[in-house]
Order: C-alpha cells, then sequence, then structure tokens
C-alpha cells in the first residue's frame, strides 16, 4: 500500500511545491505496517503542464523515484462548464493566470475522478512546510469514518511575518 498525497495548482506554484515535496521526503521515516510503501505523490495541473512538473520531479527527486520511495503521478484538469462559469462570475480576475489559478483551486475536489484508484489521501496546499513524518499523519486516517471524512490543522505558527513602512508623507494618529 502507497502513502497518498495530492496536490493541486498551476505553474506559478511549481517550484515552492518541490519545497514541500523536499520537506516531505526530509522527515518521513521508513515504512510501518499502518502506513507502508512509498509516497505517492498525486498532482494535478492545468492542461499543458503535465510535461514541465514530471520534468521537475524527474529533476529535482531523481534519488528517490529511482529508490522507489517517491513516484509521482500527474493528471491535467480542467473545471466543468458549470464550474467555470460559476468562478468566472463570482471572480473577476485580474489575469489569465490567477483566473487559471482560481480554477485549479477546485482541482482537489475531483480527486476521486482524476485519481479513482486513491482511497485515502493527504491533500496539502503548497505553502505548506512538513516539519513531521507524514506517515503519521496519513495513518490517522484510519480514524476517519464515514460520518467523519474531514481532518484539517489550523495554523498556529505563522510561516512569514510581515513588516509594513509607511510612507514618509503617512501622519500617525493616536487612537483612543
Amino acid at each position: 500500500m502507497t502513502v497518498d498525497i495530492a496536490f493541486s495548482l498551476n505553474q506559478t506554484l511549481r517550484e515552492p511545491l518541490l519545497v514541500v515535496i523536499n520537506s516531505i521526503l526530509s522527515n518521513v521515516s521508513e515504512p510501518t505496517e499502518a502506513a507502508p510503501g512509498a509516497l505517492r505523490f498525486n498532482v494535478v495541473v492545468p492542461p499543458g503542464d503535465r510535461t514541465l512538473f514530471q520534468e521537475s520531479f524527474n529533476a529535482a527527486f531523481a534519488p528517490a523515484i529511482d529508490s522507489g520511495k517517491a513516484i509521482f503521478r500527474i493528471e491535467e484538469f480542467t473545471p466543468p462548464n458549470y464550474l467555470k462559469e460559476y468562478l468566472d462570475e463570482k471572480f473577476q480576475a485580474k489575469t489569465p493566470m490567477r483566473k487559471l489559478s482560481r480554477y485549479m483551486q477546485y482541482g482537489r475536489l475531483f480527486l476521486s475522478d482524476l485519481f479513482p484508484d486513491v482511497g485515502r489521501v493527504v491533500y496539502l496546499d503548497c505553502d505548506t512546510l512538513v516539519l513531521g513524518d507524514v506517515r503519521s499523519l496519513y495513518a490517522q486516517g484510519e480514524k476517519l469514518t464515514a460520518d467523519r471524512y474531514l481532518a484539517a490543522v489550523p495554523h498556529f505558527f505563522p510561516a512569514a511575518t510581515v513588516s509594513l513602512t509607511f510612507p514618509s508623507s503617512f501622519k500617525r494618529r493616536r487612537v483612543n
């Protein structure tokens, strides 16, 4: 049995995805009875981007692929027309790439259609760093049932701190 991990993104997040996958591979334990087998990365990309992502994975993770520690599967996703129409009406994207990014955010909802052999999956966003063993998280899926089917982790610590500087013309006012 494999440990299935999934992502849905466009090429603007390709490099952050490589960082996330590296954090997973750097912190994963050896297979266990609860989570045996290789890590299988199921990646959903827009039409025409499969080769770009496959080449990136092959270049970045050749040793993990060659050893059988990691398997990469890439499926292209085009949202159904009803979803496109809804998103286009609800969100006015400023650029075509932002529009595509919005579509890909919904690719995660179609994982069972794109990867029908996957029964349980850990879905991660591309702005996530995995600092622990993903096998442990995957093993927690044993606790999920038809009545308990969603698991999430809150953001306890922000990944980055934003520092704002104000222009010199900005006048500070005391608020009481």
